[in-house]
């Protein structure tokens, strides 16, 4: 994963690490959210056997992306700390 490189002519490690730590918490904010959508099988028991199942994978595959980005921020924001780039 390419870090941002702390230098003169770019941002600041503090301007970089705040923006990155305003997107985790947006993150923090959709994950909590979209986990309140968690499928209820009365919604799914219209559309047949197997209709929840998947609904629940389904969600289950979009959480665990937003996990995953949130994730990869949180990676970023140390190795800003920490002042390395890769």
């Amino acid at each position: 994963m390419k870090i941002p490189t702390i230098h003169s002519n770019g941002d600041s490690s503090g301007a970089l690490y705040a923006m990155y730590n305003a997107a985790q918490q947006d993150l923090d904010i959709a994950i909590t959210r979209l986990s309140y959508t968690y499928p209820n099988g009365r919604n799914f028991y219209p559309q047949g056997d197997g209709a929840l199942a998947q609904a629940c994978a389904e969600h289950d595959i979009r959480m665990m992306k937003l996990r995953k980005i949130r994730e990869e921020i949180l990676y970023i924001m140390e190795a800003i700390l920490d002042g390395r780039t890769e």
